[in-house]
């Protein structure tokens, strides 16, 4: 018996640990809107990617997941061309669909593809949700710079 009352308190607070990491934010519990505040280490507006041709830059860029697993991507982006006689495109609003799913601790984002279209393979993004925002990188066959680092934002009601 007196054993036993020993072991209450340990017990109580090892099922406290228990729900407390059950509880954190982790992939599961992602659903959000997310905005993003830097590429790398540079703060926005910056180049997102380039080529020999165009650099693309972001100007502004937000993730609204749902708990469905779908969600979107939007921003403002523009094309600088690189190169004497390319014209360049921008600044444009994107919008595209998304689905996301936990793998294991982790959420691979991939674009939708439409009907039709020759997409590359996904995850597109690979993200680590923190406490207050997510982490991305750039999915196996994609390439840009990152990490693109979110903040965690109260969506309008």
């Amino acid at each position: 018996m007196f054993a036993s009352v020993r072991l209450l308190p340990t017990v109580a607070i090892l099922a406290a640990l228990t729900l407390a990491c059950n509880e954190s934010l982790g992939p599961r519990n992602a659903a959000s809107t997310y905005v993003l505040r830097q590429v790398e280490q540079d703060p926005l507006p910056t180049t997102l990617s380039a080529n020999e041709f165009f650099a693309v830059r972001v100007i502004s860029d937000t993730i609204r997941m749902r708990s469905d697993g779908t969600g979107t991507i939007s921003g403002v982006r523009e094309a600088v061309p690189l190169q004497p006689g390319v014209s360049g495109d921008g600044p444009v609003y994107i919008t595209s669909n998304i689905r996301f799913k936990a793998v294991g601790d982790q959420l691979e984002i991939e674009y939708e593809c439409p009907d039709l279209a020759l997409c590359v393979p996904p995850p597109h993004l690979i993200a680590q949700v923190l406490q207050d925002g997510l982490t991305a990188r750039w999915g196996p066959s994609m390439s840009g710079r990152s990490p693109l680092v979110y903040e965690q934002v109260q969506a309008a009601p």
